[in-house]
C-alpha cells in the first residue's frame, strides 16, 4: 500500500513536470510576454568630435616615402558610468579600409597628448599622432575597448567651411561698413569691397575719381575699425568708374597716409597708378583724368 502511493505521488509530479515543459530555466523565456519586450536604450555614452590634419615632419622625425603623419585632436566629453581612456592604444585611425595604431612620435614635445581616465561628467581635449598612408584625405577615430559606451559624434571643431563662411562674413561686414561711411560724406559711391588686403571702390564717374585721395583717406581712418574684425598690417586702394569696367585706378596705403598728413610736398610724392600702368602724381591726376574724358 505505501509502495502504491510513493508511485502515485511520482507520476503526479511527473505529470505537472511535463504540464508545465520543465526544462534548463537558463534557455527558457516562454514565460516572458514578447509582446512588452522592448530593448533597453543604451544610455551609457560619450560625446566626441575629432579634427585632423596631415604633417610630413614632426619634431626631428620625418614620415618615409609614401607615407605621412595623421595629427588628430579629439574631445570627449562622459556621460557614461565607466571611465573613457586616452590612452594611446585605446584609440585607432580608420581611412580607406586599414586600421592604424598611434605612432610613437605621440610622445614628442611637439604633440599635445595627455593619458587620462575621463570619469563622468568629464569632458578632455587631447592629441594623437598615426602614420598614415600619403593618398589618404578622410578618416576617422574609433576607440577600441571591449564593452565601451556608444561614442555619440557632436560638432565641436569648425570645419575648414566653417571658418572660410566666418572670414567671408567679416569681409562682407568690412565691405558694407566702408561703404556706409563713404556715402555718409556725400561722396556718389556705388559699391565698395574689401577683398585680398585690397579696397575695392565704385565712383559713378570718371570726374568722380578726382576725389580719389578724400575718398581712400576716409577709409584708412577706418583702418583701427578694420583691424578690429581681421587682422590686416596694409592693403591698397583700387577705384574703379561704373561706365568704364575696364578702367581700374590704383594708390597704396602709404601714399593715402603722405595724402592724410598733407606733407608739403605730397602732390609730388603721391601717386596713382593707371591703367596702363603709367605711375602720376597726384599733382598731375586732374590733367590726366581730364585727357581720359577728351577721347
Amino acid at each position: 500500500m505505501k509502495v502504491f502511493k510513493k508511485i502515485m505521488i511520482l507520476s503526479l509530479i511527473l505529470g505537472a513536470c511535463l504540464a508545465m515543459g520543465c526544462t534548463d530555466s537558463s534557455d527558457d523565456y516562454s514565460s516572458t510576454d514578447s509582446s512588452s519586450y522592448s530593448t533597453p536604450t543604451n544610455t551609457e555614452y560619450f560625446e566626441y568630435d575629432m579634427t585632423w590634419y596631415k604633417q610630413k615632419t614632426i619634431g626631428y622625425q620625418t614620415a618615409p616615402s609614401g607615407y605621412t603623419h595623421a595629427i588628430c585632436t579629439l574631445y570627449i566629453k562622459n556621460y557614461a558610468d565607466e571611465p573613457i581612456s586616452t590612452y594611446a592604444g585605446n584609440w585607432k585611425f580608420v581611412a580607406n579600409g586599414v586600421v592604424y595604431d598611434y605612432d610613437s612620435v605621440i610622445y614628442s614635445d611637439y604633440i599635445s597628448y595627455n593619458s587620462v581616465d575621463i570619469i563622468k561628467g568629464g569632458e578632455f581635449e587631447t592629441q594623437f599622432v598615426y602614420l598614415i598612408s600619403d593618398d589618404v584625405n578622410t578618416g576617422y577615430m574609433v576607440y577600441d575597448e571591449y564593452g565601451a559606451p556608444e561614442m555619440r559624434p557632436i560638432k565641436y571643431y569648425k570645419t575648414a567651411a566653417d571658418v572660410a563662411a566666418e572670414e567671408q562674413q567679416e569681409l562682407d561686414e568690412i565691405s558694407s561698413m566702408i561703404l556706409t561711411k563713404l556715402q555718409s560724406h556725400g561722396y556718389p559711391i556705388t559699391d565698395a569691397k574689401f577683398e585680398d588686403n585690397m579696397v575695392y571702390i565704385t565712383v559713378e564717374s570718371l570726374d568722380d575719381v578726382k576725389n580719389m585721395f578724400d575718398i581712400c583717406s576716409i577709409v584708412y581712418e577706418m583702418r583701427y575699425d578694420i583691424n578690429r574684425k581681421i587682422r590686416v598690417i596694409s592693403y591698397d586702394y583700387v577705384v574703379y568708374v561704373e561706365d568704364y569696367p575696364d578702367l581700374e585706378f590704383r594708390t597704396s596705403q602709404t601714399d593715402v597716409r603722405e595724402y592724410t598728413q598733407h606733407d608739403y610736398y605730397y602732390e609730388e610724392k603721391v601717386t596713382v597708378i593707371f591703367p596702363n600702368d603709367e605711375r602720376v602724381t597726384y599733382g598731375e591726376l586732374d590733367e590726366k583724368l581730364d585727357e581720359l574724358m577728351e577721347e
